[in-house]
């Protein structure tokens, strides 16, 4: 299995499709808020969250060769939510913003229009969960 690492300038994060940390047998729930995640990918902080996938693969037998990378930012980080990891934003579904305000999702593209009453606003498609609180 190839992984690839990410250095920044003040940390350091493992990039995990969400699907391949399942199929390892990887539990959402033992990951921080310190990592983050999007929709398809987890990015394992360095300190704890990556250290418990990488010794889950060794557990397992399971081979691992890590590229490394030096990026100037990781712009998924410090957005891990559990109940959020499984959820995938659809058209017409219910959300709540980081700001308590409710919303529903209109249009998935690009970017994610959400509609909050009569405001309608754009979410990246590449970091939803910067703004999503919780899928209802």
């Amino acid at each position: 299995m190839k992984l690839t690492f990410y250095s920044t300038p003040g940390h350091g994060y493992l990039r995990v499709p969400k699907s391949t940390f399942v199929k390892c047998g990887g539990d959402p729930n033992k990951i921080s808020g310190f990592s983050g995640q999007d929709l398809t990918t987890l990015y394992l902080e360095e300190d704890c969250d990556a250290g418990y996938f990488l010794k889950l693969l060794e557990s397992k037998g399971i081979e691992f060769k890590i590229e490394s990378k030096y990026v100037n930012s990781v712009s998924n980080t410090h957005n891990y939510e559990p109940k959020l990891f499984g959820c995938r934003l659809i058209d017409g579904e219910r959300i709540v913003l980081h700001d308590d305000s409710v919303g529903t999702i209109k249009n998935v593209g690009r970017q994610i229009l959400v509609e909050v009453g009569y405001m309608k606003y754009r979410i990246p498609k590449a970091n939803p969960y910067k703004y999503v609180k919780a899928v209802m």
